[in-house]
């Protein structure tokens, strides 16, 4: 469990680092991808990478339960989120 424990916490802070600067750069990343047209859409950079991150946390999770043969627990987290998305 602590090799978890580490690998969550290691993987979490490279994870931020890489996104930060995707956030600071957000509006010179939209302009340079699409054109300045579309820079009202950089706000939704912010939860997307907060959601990166909690992505990559459930993949190290999820990976020990199905080592494990618990397979059916991240199912059950995917199907509460897929419904929390949906409300």
């Amino acid at each position: 469990m602590k090799v978890i424990n580490t690998t969550v916490i290691f993987s979490g802070i490279v994870t931020a680092i890489m996104l930060i600067p995707v956030i600071i750069f957000r509006d010179q990343i939209i302009t340079l991808l699409f054109t300045e047209k579309y820079l009202a859409s950089s706000i939704i950079i912010l939860p997307l990478a907060i959601g990166q991150i909690a992505i990559t946390l459930y993949q190290i999770y999820a990976s020990a339960l199905q080592g494990i043969h618990k397979a059916y627990i991240p199912s059950i987290i995917i199907g509460i989120a897929c419904v929390i998305n949906i409300v």
